[in-house]
Formats: C-alpha cells, structure tokens, sequence
C-alpha cells in the first residue's frame, strides 16, 4: 500500500481534463554574513538546521519546503 500526500491543491490545465500540482513559489534569502538569514528561515518554516556555532556556517544553499513555497537558504556575501 502506498500513500502520497499532495501539498497543494490540484489545479485543471488548459483543457480542463486532467489535474496538475499547483505552482511552487521559490524564495532565495541573500545578504550578508552573521546577519540572521538562516535563523529568519528557521522561524517561518518551523525547520531548524543544524546547530553550529561560528560566523559563516552556512556554507552552501539549504532548501527547504513549507507547503507550495520552497526557501532556499545561502552562504553569507562578503
């Protein structure tokens, strides 16, 4: 037995006969280094990444999905 969840509702296409996924809406949260990008990711999505404790610990783009909206989390610009 298999179950899969949609995370949105379908939508009809064009010709109104079969359904497709909703539009996921991506967001990319940019700024500097130290500035709280990963923490303000980690209060809207409820996910909390894993806990590291030096300036610039997010190294590489972090994904994370909330329902449609995917949030991609980044390193720090210098």
């Amino acid at each position: 037995m298999t179950l899969a969840a949609s995370p949105s509702p379908a939508k009809e296409n064009q010709k109104g006969t079969s359904p497709r996924p909703a539009p996921l809406h991506t967001y990319v949260v940019c700024g500097g280094e130290s500035v709280g990008k990963t923490q303000l990711l980690a209060s809207l999505t409820g996910k909390q990444p894993l806990p590291e404790n030096y300036r610039g610990s997010t190294t590489v783009c972090e994904t994370y999905r909330d329902g449609d909206l995917r949030w991609t989390d980044t390193p720090g610009l210098l």
